[in-house]
């Protein structure tokens, strides 16, 4: 905003203004290279390098993809019916080659499994989320599959009273990061947990988290060093409407069971785009998101020491969307 000031008054400033001109702010630094990261592009799977871009997946429609430890595999899933109520939509957990090669369906597409990530504790499975089990839209189940198994060979992971729960990450000593929500309350109350699955016929381990917010958050993310955490905070109410959302950066405490001391990402923008799917980097000094407030959705970076931000994926006709940085699962 301009300022208009009285000639009187400018003899008592440290710096003149003319013309409303501003004392120059030095620019950030350059952001550098970012590394290889997989991305959903036009809604095909593609893996941005340095040197240019190669795509994984053709002829459907394959959402958020994310890379194993290892940065040899790649989970997604992929839709054969989506738009209007996640209720309805039919979707497919599916797992690829870095290369592209030995692309294969985990489960049998006749639900909704979606947001895969992967285990940090050696196991190299995938956990992900089955959303309306039964038919029920207030019921969302964690699941576990091995990245060679087939559909029936997926284990049930949740337990307890909660119907509503999904898995956010995983730890390195083979905790989960999970959710719940009770939407029976007149008001719907978000809880996290650390998570330590039961064995056959063994009941899971639940070590509730204390969290920073009474807001509902979603799409969060453990950092490689699992002292912090990235996620999306809700402000409506309403899960299925990110327009509102926006991203926060945190402490993470494993010992302590708290998230603690956000730090905002970005700002509100009034309902006119969208911020979202945030992830970390290797070496936690960048966060990647997509986002949509330039017109076509593309991939920015948020740099943690100095809050810049810049774009990463080219600009293009066909959006980008839901970036993972090789070796970083969820």
């Amino acid at each position: 905003m301009c300022v208009r000031v009285r000639p009187a008054l400018i003899a008592l400033l440290s710096f003149s203004i003319i013309g409303c001109r501003h004392a120059p702010v030095p620019p950030a630094a350059p952001l550098g290279p970012v590394g290889t990261y997989a991305a959903s592009a036009g809604l095909q799977i593609t893996v941005f390098d340095p040197d240019g871009s190669r795509t994984l997946t053709r002829g459907h429609r394959d959402w958020k993809p994310v890379w194993n430890l290892a940065g040899d595999r790649l989970a997604f899933f992929r839709t054969s019916k989506d738009g209007g109520p996640f209720i309805t939509w039919q979707s497919t957990l599916m797992v690829v080659a870095a290369d592209g090669s030995f692309e294969r369906a985990l489960t049998d597409g006749a639900g909704r499994d979606f947001n895969p990530t992967w285990t940090r504790d050696g196991t190299d499975r995938i956990v992900f989320n089955r959303y309306g089990v039964a038919g029920e839209p207030d019921r969302c189940e964690v699941w576990s599959i091995a990245p060679d198994g087939t559909p029936g060979s997926e284990v049930r992971l949740s337990s307890g009273d909660d119907r509503y729960q999904w898995v956010n990450a995983a730890l390195r000593d083979g905790r989960l990061f999970v959710d719940t929500i009770d939407f029976r309350r007149f008001s719907p109350k978000a809880r996290s947990f650390l998570v330590t699955p039961g064995r056959p016929g063994a009941a899971a381990r639940y070590e509730e988290l204390e969290r920073p917010t009474t807001h509902m958050w979603h799409k969060l993310s453990v950092s490689p060093s699992e002292r912090r955490v990235v996620y999306m905070q809700d402000r409506s109410g309403t899960l299925g409407d990110y327009s509102d959302d926006l991203i926060f950066w945190a402490e993470l405490d494993i010992e302590g069971h708290a998230v603690r001391n956000p730090v905002p990402v970005t700002g509100s923008t009034g309902r006119r785009c969208v911020n979202e799917y945030p992830r970390w980097s290797a070496d936690e000094s960048l966060i990647l998101f997509d986002s949509s407030c330039e017109g076509v959705a593309r991939v920015f970076a948020f740099r943690l020491s100095d809050g810049a931000t810049f774009p990463v994926s080219p600009g293009q006709r066909e959006p980008v969307m839901f970036p993972c940085q090789q070796g970083v699962p969820q």
